[in-house]
């Protein structure tokens, strides 16, 4: 049977064409999912709509749970892929996420007391006080040796 020589022309021309493009087109960086912040504030909601199931006692214990355990799983991922990109300096990594979580979680309860959301009554109070100004002396100490 003849070969016809044009029948493979239209294919290898887009092929050209489209190996072409790909060399044109600019490089994308990697996709920044949280640049928005609606993973992150999709999760608030659902806490938030949880907080006030809990309030009213409409609360499925079995929800909470797999949803707990979705979170944990989330967490230890999301450790798992900044340790990753942070290789070249994991302890510097580690110092800077746990000072950055710890403000975060001191700010919290800061705000949560001021806007009643804790109860200045909790029993727990005055060893979280104690905390917090060991926390105070030993921030200052180490401030020192490092001057």
């Amino acid at each position: 049977m003849p070969r016809n020589p044009t029948m493979g022309a239209p294919m290898a021309r887009k092929k050209a064409a489209k190996k072409a493009a790909k060399k044109r087109a600019p490089k994308k960086k990697p996709a920044d999912l949280f640049a928005s912040n609606d993973p992150v504030e999709a999760i608030a909601a659902k806490l938030q709509t949880l907080e006030g199931q809990a309030a009213r006692g409409d609360l499925a214990t079995s929800g909470l749970e797999a949803f707990k355990s979705a979170l944990d799983e989330l967490r230890l991922r999301a450790w798992g892929l900044l340790m990753a990109t942070n290789a070249d300096d994991p302890r510097g990594f580690q110092e800077r996420f746990r000072i950055r979580r710890g403000k975060d979680m001191c700010r919290a309860l800061c705000r949560d007391l001021h806007e009643g959301k804790l109860s200045g009554q909790h029993p727990d109070l005055p060893e979280l006080s104690a905390a917090a100004h060991d926390l105070t002396a030993a921030v200052d100490n180490a401030r020192r040796q490092t001057s």
